[in-house]
């Protein structure tokens, strides 16, 4: 993770601190980051000012292709291929998530399944008047 984080500040020594679009991010621990990005640049500039700036990266030994991102309000996934556009994500809120590496490369599980139950009789009260 540290080598991948000196490529990256070596490759876009500016990603997150110039641009017009300006976007808040909300990492998983609850750390809030405010980041510049060109407009027309990829969603992938924020993964990468991500990667560079962001200590739960490390403290969680986190990898670029698990890191997620969704807008707040809409409610919508950032695919890194998109583009940055004001219209879309200037002052926004992006909420940065983490899928685990096992669940990109496994199937999901099968669940069991459940055998019905059999309906249970009521309950009857006998009454005796002794």
């Amino acid at each position: 993770v540290m080598m991948q984080r000196c490529e990256l500040e070596d490759e876009m020594p500016s990603v997150g601190k110039r641009g017009e679009v300006d976007v808040k991010l909300t990492l998983p621990d609850g750390t809030q980051m405010d980041g510049k990005f060109k407009e027309g640049a990829k969603v992938s500039s924020i993964t990468a000012f991500i990667m560079i700036n962001a200590d739960w990266v490390l403290n969680e030994t986190v990898e670029r292709s698990t890191i997620t991102l969704s807008t707040a309000f809409p409610k919508k996934q950032l695919s890194v291929d998109e583009t940055i556009t004001t219209k879309d994500l200037h002052r926004q809120r992006v909420m940065v998530s983490r899928t685990s590496d096992s669940a990109l490369t496994s199937a999901p599980e099968q669940a069991e399944p459940v055998a019905p139950q059999s309906p249970q009789s009521p309950e009857t009260i006998t009454r005796s008047n002794t």
